[in-house]
């Protein structure tokens, strides 16, 4: 990641787990509090959790370099702007 550019990490900075997924992880959280999880249940929350931890290391890793390269990082006001 090092050798990308100032936008290119920027853009890896400011994604975002895609919508579905998302979603799909909320329902299975929120139904594993009422009904046991399935075998395919566990699973699939397990390779949706490992997906949005993988994102965020890679996000936090943009920031970094991003930092390291002396470029200012956004406010946490301006992270949550961006999400609205």
């Amino acid at each position: 990641m090092g050798r990308l550019s100032d936008d290119a990490l920027l853009a890896i900075a400011g994604s975002t787990v895609n919508e579905d997924k998302q979603a799909l992880y909320d329902l299975l959280i929120e139904r594993q509090n009422t009904v046991p999880p399935t075998l395919e249940g566990r699973r699939v929350l397990a390779q949706l959790r490992d997906e949005a931890d993988a994102l965020m290391v890679r996000k936090a890793h943009a920031y970094a370099l991003i930092h390291g390269r002396g470029r200012a990082l956004p406010s946490p006001d301006d992270l949550r702007a961006q999400r609205a």
